[in-house]
Order: C-alpha cells, then structure tokens, then sequence
C-alpha cells in the first residue's frame, strides 16, 4: 500500500514518516527542501515541490492509496485562504489518482468557522476533504505539547512560564508522538470506512501551573507560572520575532478557550485519550531543551 505524507519534517509528519517506515511502508513525501528529510530522503519516494503547485500533486498522488494531509503552520495573513486552496488541490489530485482514502490532521475545535485563531483555518480545510473523500479520518488533536517549547528561554533564564491565561485553568494537551501513533496506525489500517472525526486529547486536562511544577521537577530548579495581559503577551512575541498576524492569531484563539467560542465537540474517551504525560514530557522533551538554551546563555 502506498502512502502520502505531506509534510514530512512537521512536527507530526516527521514522526509520522518515521513510524511508518520502522513499519516498512511504501512511503511518498512531498517535500520543497528535500535535504531537511535527513536519513529518511534515502527510504522514501520524493518529489521537490510547494503544495500549492498541481503539477507537484499530481506526481504526489500517483500511485497513492492513502493519504495523511497537515496543514502548514500559520505563515501569512491570507492562510486560511492559501490552507484551502492547497486542500482543494489535493483532492482533485487524488481524484485524478484514484486515492480512496484520507487522515487528515486538524485540531480540537476547528468545527469553529471563526474567532479561533489559527484553528479557524482548518474548518475549510475540513469541508474540502469532506467534499473529496468518501474514506476519511479527521484527527482532531489538543494543544501540543510542543508549544511549551515557546517558554524555553524565559524558563532558563528567569525560572518561569508566562501567559495569558489564569495559571489554574486546564485544557487537554498532548504529545505530537501521541498523534503521529495514532496516525501512523490509521494509515495502515484499511477497516474504518466512511466519514469520521476522531478527538486526541491526551492523558489528562493540564494547567499552566501544572506544567510549570511538571517543569520544576525534571530539571530540579524552582518554576512558577506568571499570567500577563494580552498585550505584555503580544508585546513578548512581537520581541522574539514573530510577524503581528501570528501573534494576534494566538491572542485570538487563547481568549477563544476563555469567552465561550472555542469547543471541544468529542468528549474525552478512552479512545481520544493518549499515553504521554505532562511529566514525562518535561523530562525527555523540555528538559533538554531548556538545558541547551542555559548552556547557550553561558556563553553570551
């Protein structure tokens, strides 16, 4: 069976790739910088390209019986424009190549048309592989884990975690390991039929303060979680570099978890829960991270 992956050194499609490979599967991957693949250039199919290039698809798709889809991070004020338009390409492309099924990566509340910030941008997405796919999976996942990564440096550097948000409110998160499992199974498996929406929320609903004694505890130094304003928060990503619109777009969809608009529509079930804990986590993942960016601090 041939697999598509299209974004094979995303957090997700990274490990996705590397799950199914360790599974022996014939793997494509669409890549516009083919060296940021590493080993696994030598293990899979590539072909060069951006998504938004049909002709690229088109190579993509050929052959292809199942495809995982992840829209790209937010990288201009017209996203969600651009994110359903590459959507749209792809299943025409998979139409022409006869591809039956789809997972496809959104996240928890993009049945929200709007007011979620960059989660928005997925429910058109959505509606185009709906459209597209009589075999679909639609992964909606939690907030990653990952983006804790976001806090290393003020962790190293001054011992705490900011955010605008109370330190005591919990929301699901979850490990990127955790999906691309979960995805990586679903690839491989040819019994689901139809159209289904799947929520991933991790082993447990976690705070911010949470996080900051999970933190405290790997690394062995005090951690405390500090709540700022919306703007001391947009003035702080403004500060490490990131362009306005992604910083308003996260302004957006953190209020969106607090005023009402953000929803988890799939309750938590031992389906949707995933194995990775917050704890270990810090300790195998944030640890590391916040060690080298000490290490790195020295030196300056």
């Amino acid at each position: 069976m041939k697999i598509l992956i299209n974004t094979p050194t995303g957090h997700v499609g990274r490990a996705v790739t590397e799950e199914l490979l360790r599974a022996g599967e014939d793997i494509t991957v669409i890549a516009r910088y083919p060296e940021k693949l590493g080993e696994a250039a030598s293990r899979v199919r590539v072909v060069k390209g951006s998504l938004d290039d049909p002709t690229v698809l088109d190579q993509a798709f050929a052959g292809v019986e199942t495809v995982f889809w992840a829209t790209p991070p937010i990288s201009s004020p017209d996203h969600g424009v651009w994110a359903r338009r590459i959507a749209s390409l792809a299943v025409a492309a998979a139409k022409k190549a006869g591809t039956k099924r789809a997972v496809i990566l959104s996240s928890i509340s993009a049945q929200v048309p709007a007011g979620t910030g960059p989660i928005a941008t997925l429910h058109p997405v959505e509606k185009e592989f709906r459209a597209g796919f009589e075999h679909l999976m639609i992964l909606r996942p939690a907030s990653f884990m990952e983006n804790h990564l976001a806090s290393v440096s003020a962790i190293a550097g001054m011992g705490s975690i900011f955010a605008p948000a109370p330190g005591s409110f919990r929301f699901p998160q979850i490990a990127t390991r955790d999906i691309a499992a979960r995805a990586a199974r679903l690839l491989r498996q040819r019994d689901w039929i139809g159209q289904q929406v799947l929520g991933l929320h991790g082993p447990a609903d976690v705070s911010y303060e949470q996080v900051a004694a999970a933190v405290s505890k790997a690394i062995g130094k005090p951690v405390s979680f500090v709540q700022v304003t919306p703007g001391q928060a947009r003035e702080g990503m403004l500060g490490m570099g990131m362009p306005a619109f992604v910083a308003d777009a996260y302004l957006e969809m953190i209020a969106s978890m607090g005023n009402g608009v953000f929803h988890q529509a799939e309750p938590r079930s031992a389906e949707t829960t995933t194995p990775t804990t917050i704890e270990q986590f810090a300790a195998e993942v944030l640890k590391l991270a916040i060690e080298a960016a000490g290490a790195a601090g020295a030196k300056t």
